[in-house]
C-alpha cells in the first residue's frame, strides 16, 4: 500500500518536515492550501502505527514525532475550519506517543482542545474528541482537561449532540466522560476506577457536574425506555434508519454504563435537591470497551 511504502520511506518524512518548516507561517492562499496537504498528508502516512516486517514509521520516531506536531500546533487555532480539522486529525494519531504527550503539556495544547469543544463546525468537535480518547489514558493530561474545563464543555457537547440525534458523535463524547470517571491516586501509576476504595484520591467531576451528567443520561435512558415499550410492532425502516437504530443501540448501551459510572463517584458535599433520586439502571447485556 502506498501509505506503508511512504512511512518507512527516510527521504518522504523528512521532505514532510522540510515543506512543514518552509511554509508553516505563510500568509498567502496558495501557501496555506499547500500547508493543508503538507498536513493531510502527515496524518495519513502517521495513521500507519504499525508496519510490515516491525518496520517503524518514520514520522512516529524522534526527532520527526516531536518537530512535526510543533509545526501543526498553530493550526489548532486557525479560523480556516479545515485546518482545525486537519490539525486536529494530525494530533489524533501523533498524541498515541508519550513524547508527544509530554510536548502537548509544555504547549498548553490540552488547553487549546478544551476551548475547541465550543467549535460550530462538526467534524471539528468530532476530531478533537478523538484526540481526547488518547489523552484520557494519561492521568495528568486529566487533570488539565479537567482544571480547563473540559468535563463541564463535554458535558454541553454531549447535551448538544442528543438535541441533534449525532449517535456517532455523542458516543465518542460519552466515551472521553467515561474515562474521566475514575479517581486519581498520587501513589498509583495509573487512574483508578471511580467507584475504587482509594483514600486521598482525587476525583475529577465536581458535584454540579455530575448532577447536571446524571440527569442528561437519566432522561435519555427514561426516553429510551419508553421507546422500546412502543418498538414492537415489526415494522422494517429504510437501511439509512436502521443504521441510525443501531447507532442509537450503541449509545444508549454506553450510556447506561456512564451512568452507573458517575453514580458511583463519591461526593463528599451535601447532595442538592434531585441527585438522589438518580438511581443505577440495570447494567446492560453486552460489555463496551473505551
Amino acid at each position: 500500500e502506498a501509505g506503508e511504502t511512504i512511512a518507512k520511506s527516510d527521504t518522504a518524512a523528512e521532505a514532510l518536515l522540510a515543506l512543514l518548516e518552509k511554509h508553516h507561517n505563510s500568509e498567502t492562499g496558495e501557501s496555506e492550501e499547500l500547508v493543508l496537504n503538507i498536513v493531510g498528508a502527515v496524518t495519513n502516512v502517521s495513521f500507519y502505527a504499525a508496519l510490515p516486517d516491525q518496520e517503524a514509521n518514520r514520522l512516529l520516531q524522534p526527532p520527526l514525532s516531536t518537530s512535526l506536531p510543533q509545526y501543526i500546533t498553530p493550526l489548532l487555532l486557525s479560523p480556516n475550519t479545515e485546518a482545525v480539522v486537519e490539525a486536529a486529525r494530525a494530533f489524533g494519531n501523533f498524541s498515541r506517543l508519550p513524547e508527544v504527550r509530554s510536548y502537548m503539556i509544555s504547549a498548553r495544547v490540552d488547553e487549546m482542545l478544551c476551548l475547541l469543544l465550543d467549535h460550530s463546525d462538526r467534524d471539528v468537535l468530532y476530531s478533537v474528541c478523538g484526540v481526547m480518547m488518547n489523552l484520557t489514558a494519561d492521568a495528568l493530561h486529566l487533570k488539565l482537561l479537567a482544571d480547563s474545563d473540559g468535563v463541564g464543555k463535554l458535558i454541553e457537547l454531549l447535551d448538544r449532540c442528543l438535541g441533534d440525534t449525532d449517535f456517532p458523535l455523542t458516543t465518542l463524547v460519552c466515551k472521553v466522560l467515561y474515562n474521566m470517571c475514575v479517581r486519581l491516586d498520587p501513589a498509583a501509576d495509573a487512574p483508578q476506577e471511580a467507584g475504587s476504595d482509594s483514600g486521598g484520591s482525587e476525583v475529577l467531576f465536581t458535584q454540579s457536574e455530575a448532577v447536571e451528567l446524571g440527569a442528561i443520561l437519566k432522561g435519555f435512558l427514561d426516553k429510551q425506555g419508553r421507546k422500546g415499550d412502543q418498538a414492537n410492532s415489526g415494522e422494517t425502516g429504510t437501511a439509512a434508519e436502521e443504521e441510525e437504530a443501531l447507532e442509537e443501540a450503541e449509545f444508549a448501551s454506553l450510556a447506561q454504563r456512564l451512568m452507573d459510572a458517575v453514580l458511583a463517584l463519591p461526593m463528599h458535599e451535601e447532595e442538592p435537591s434531585g441527585y438522589g433520586d438518580l438511581e443505577p439502571l440495570d447494567q446492560p447485556p453486552d460489555d463496551i470497551n473505551c
